[in-house]
């Protein structure tokens, strides 16, 4: 079978990192294998099993991807060119999201996306899309305004974004979704239950067991905290800063700070290294970055609209305490006992008293992190994914 797998490479996210993993277990499987993916830079490469192919864009961020004005004829001609049995595309908010599924049906071959936006499951706001219209049309400067925007505008706009591309869903053979909830509130928004497909995102596991890890002698704390994303207004990072410094936790402790975004300067100039904040930026290298995570004790995740998050999972994979807010997926990660769930809307006061018990409880770490990595195992191992993910490529 050749599947031909469309996504990003750049910049580094949740996206990436789902394309970057799929692509590398497909490659070395039987299967003939092609990607597709957006840069700035037009290269190309072929052999027998695998095909690599850039599209021009002009612009990518982490949240979304704008082609170049050729891109549409071009990738027309790479699809009729390569011939693939099948194309699967991790949809990355790109108008060549919304133009595939015809090109697929011009040449006859069928067509699956991912679909893994960030959301919140909200069942009033989902019943009120319509009032929700009204109110982002009254309040269109805040799009240009990226470091303040509200926390109802945050939620308002990632459901519009799922009510856009339900028209646009409904013409790919298969979508896949990575959870429960969010396969209701697909279902809520009106894309048919005989076009969702339910395959959890997945780490590989294996990864995590063997690596030297010697970062805890060099920082010499009692417990080290971490923090991977995007730091942008959706992630809500700076609650957790808060409440930290509240509590003066960078006396004997240490925050990690993985990731890049748009707050990321206005945040570091506030929060200092003195205050126990090490902001690492963005790590390409992944035997590093591997390293940092099993370095650290527990995992703070404090997003108010997620997806399924990746670095959540590869905490549990690596044996860490995780708390996360009750956004998104992360929820049903969680629970019910394998990590701490709190609530978006009281963060801080719920960090200022779960902050000093997870340093001053080597036990209660211990138990949480055992459990959640049974859990990953269970239900989040790379391996089922890809089992799953080749099972749905043979039944269209």
């Amino acid at each position: 079978m050749h599947v031909l797998w469309i996504g990003k490479t750049f910049p580094f996210c949740g996206n990436v990192t789902y394309t970057k993993e799929i692509s590398k277990y497909l490659t070395q499987n039987n299967n003939q294998f092609s990607l597709v993916h957006f840069s700035y830079k037009n290269n190309c490469f072929f052999n027998k099993k695998y095909s690599h192919i850039s599209l021009i864009a002009i612009y990518q961020s982490q949240l979304y991807t704008v082609p170049s004005f050729i891109s549409t004829s071009y990738i027309f001609c790479i699809i009729k060119a390569l011939a693939p049995d099948i194309i699967h595309i991790s949809l990355s908010l790109s108008p060549i999201d919304l133009i595939l599924p015809r090109i697929a049906k011009i040449l006859n071959i069928p067509i699956i996306g991912t679909f893994h936006p960030a959301f919140k499951f909200n069942i009033r706001l989902i019943n009120n899309y319509k009032t929700i219209l009204k109110t982002q049309n009254n309040n269109t400067y805040n799009q240009f305004n990226v470091t303040r925007i509200p926390i109802q505008g945050i939620f308002h706009r990632q459901l519009l974004v799922y009510k856009f591309y339900i028209p646009f869903l409904y013409k790919y053979s298969s979508i896949i979704v990575f959870s429960r909830l969010q396969f209701r509130l697909m279902q809520k928004i009106g894309l048919k239950h005989s076009v969702l497909c339910r395959i959890p995102n997945g780490v590989n596991y294996k990864r995590y067991e063997y690596v030297k890890v010697s970062l805890k002698e060099y920082l010499k704390c009692k417990c080290t905290f971490l923090y991977q994303g995007r730091i942008s207004p959706e992630k809500n990072l700076e609650k957790i800063l808060k409440a930290w410094v509240n509590q003066k936790m960078g006396i004997n402790c240490k925050l990690l700070i993985i990731g890049n975004g748009p707050l990321v300067y206005k945040l570091m100039h506030k929060y200092k290294p003195e205050q126990g904040f090490i902001w690492m930026g963005c790590i390409n290298n992944e035997l590093r970055k591997i390293n940092l995570i099993k370095s650290s004790n527990v995992f703070l995740l404090s997003s108010l609209i997620e997806g399924l998050s990746i670095s959540l999972l590869e905490s549990m994979s690596s044996q860490l305490a995780c708390i996360s807010t009750n956004s998104g997926s992360s929820q049903t990660v969680l629970r019910p006992d394998n990590g701490v769930v709190i609530s978006y809307k009281k963060i801080i006061s719920q960090l200022e008293i779960l902050l000093p018990l997870l340093r001053d409880n080597n036990e209660i770490r211990r138990l949480l992190s055992k459990k959640s990595r049974k859990k990953l195992i269970a239900h989040y191992s790379l391996y089922n994914n890809i089992k799953k993910l080749t099972d749905l490529y043979n039944q269209n």
